[in-house]
């Protein structure tokens, strides 16, 4: 199950029917595919590969690639149909244990094709640079 809402909790919100694909791609890429169906009938996806490099015995870098997929509009969601979103990004962690390691992330997410046309009739951003910092913790 998956639950979309909007920051401003508005009635906006998109309940969805998931189905997902985890594994190991060739060259230890980290694959994952993701299929939704929302509750107003809608199809979409989401692809994301990442790779774990070792610099050192304890700093890791892992860059990504993630992209959305839709099959039609979704006016409650201001997205269109198509590739509708792309984020690229590396998060660089430093494993004091394996079960313990603080992180930077940077990260840069776009909208595209249809879905950035509406974000910019919207006056909305259509790409966005984050940088987050934070600690893992395994259990």
């Amino acid at each position: 199950m998956r639950h979309d809402f909007k920051t401003d909790f508005s009635s906006n919100s998109v309940d969805y029917l998931t189905i997902g694909f985890e594994g190991l791609a060739p060259y230890f890429f980290e694959t994952n595919a993701e299929f939704f169906v929302s509750d107003a009938g809608n199809f979409s996806a989401k692809l994301k590969q990442e790779i774990e490099l070792r610099i050192t015995q304890k700093l890791i870098t892992q860059p990504y690639f993630e992209a959305d997929f839709f099959a039609q509009d979704v006016e409650k969601l201001e997205v269109r149909s198509g590739l509708s979103e792309l984020e690229i990004g590396n998060l660089l962690r430093y494993e004091i244990t394996r079960k313990f390691a603080p992180y930077l992330a940077l990260r840069y997410n776009r909208k595209t094709f249809g879905t950035a046309d509406l974000a910019n009739e919207l006056n909305d951003r259509v790409s966005n640079f984050i940088a987050d910092v934070g600690i893992r913790f395994k259990f």
